[in-house]
């Protein structure tokens, strides 16, 4: 129940925060009233313990008018990833938590990676991927693999031929140019807790937007032992 009261207080207070950044970002808005209005959202909300946390009806159609128009005016906050995805989602929604299950070896990480690499690549946006099952350099290996037309295992497995070698250095070199500074890798986080901690200290340095996790059942297994899937995976 702890945990539960923790998360819930750190979505209401990332949810006020958000508001108001996306408010700032408008400058039709007086930064000032903003900022005043983020301040007393951020006392009353400490002062009632989260308690009531309802929203009216009239804040909730404003809201829904406010992103409507955002996204019309190429403002909003949806992340494009696959173009055919995207003709169903209209991409990722900020805040939004997507879960893609399959079986195993049904290609789950492969789709991840597709849409991590069309994220950073095709609209720029900081990005982080927790992996128990692949180190950084398995992981950088198939995201170029397509682009220097080498296969991902031979790249890290097996000695290339000159030719092979070349291909894979200029994949490297064009996929680093665009990339640089939107993309990490985080393979040595194992719980809940260590996660979150970590996806708090990119967004404050980095300003990461889109976090993956790949995959859920492993990392519920490392930080729940004691509970059973439904709980920590309601947890998590």
């Amino acid at each position: 129940a702890e945990i539960v009261r923790d998360c819930a207080t750190r979505r209401r207070v990332a949810g006020i925060i958000q508001r108001a950044g996306r408010a700032l970002a408008d400058t039709t808005l007086d930064a000032h009233t903003t900022t005043a209005g983020l301040i007393e959202a951020l006392c009353n909300d400490s002062q009632s313990g989260g308690a009531t946390c309802d929203v009216s009806i009239a804040d909730a159609l404003d809201d829904m008018q406010r992103r409507m128009e955002e996204n019309a005016n190429g403002r909003g906050v949806n992340i494009a990833t696959l173009y055919t995805l995207d003709a169903y989602t209209g991409g990722f929604q900020s805040g939004e938590l997507e879960v893609i299950g399959a079986e195993t070896a049904n290609g789950k990480t492969a789709l991840s990676l597709s849409i991590l690499k069309n994220a950073v690549l095709c609209t720029h946006t900081p990005s982080l991927y927790f992996s128990l099952e692949m180190e950084p350099s398995k992981l950088a290996a198939r995201l170029i693999s397509s682009d220097a037309r080498v296969n991902a295992g031979d790249i890290i497995a097996k000695p290339l031929d000159a030719e092979a070698r070349q291909k894979v250095a200029d994949a490297n070199e064009a996929f680093e140019a665009r990339a640089k500074g939107l993309l990490y890798f985080d393979t040595k986080s194992n719980t809940l807790e260590a996660i979150c901690a970590q996806i708090r200290r990119h967004v404050l340095r980095y300003g990461v937007r889109l976090v993956f996790v790949d995959y859920l059942q492993q990392y519920v297994a490392t930080s729940r032992g004691g509970e059973n899937v439904e709980q920590a995976t309601a947890a998590f």
